[in-house]
C-alpha cells in the first residue's frame, strides 16, 4: 500500500537498467499502471511482478483521499 512499484521491461532493461515500467498502489495495495490508451490497468503490473518499490509518505492523506486521487488520475 501507498507505494510506487517498478518492474523490468523485457529486452530493454537488460541494456538500459534504469528503464522499466512503474505503477502506484492504492491504500489496499492494489497496483494501478498506465498501459497505452484507455483506463489504467489494475491488479498487477503489465510486464510482471514488481521488482522494486518505494513507500510514499501518506501521513497527510486519509485512505479515501489517497484512493480518490488515483481514481481521478484514472
Amino acid at each position: 500500500p501507498y507505494c510506487l512499484v517498478w518492474t523490468a521491461l523485457p529486452c530493454i532493461t537488460c541494456c538500459f537498467p534504469c528503464i522499466g515500467h512503474t505503477g502506484i498502489c492504492k491504500s489496499d495495495g492494489v497496483i494501478y499502471d498506465f498501459v497505452g490508451r484507455g483506463p489504467m490497468h489494475s491488479g498487477e503490473l503489465a510486464f510482471g511482478a514488481p521488482l522494486k518499490y518505494v513507500v510514499l509518505d501518506h501521513a497527510n492523506y486519509s485512505p479515501d483521499q489517497w484512493d480518490e486521487a488515483i481514481n481521478r488520475a484514472n
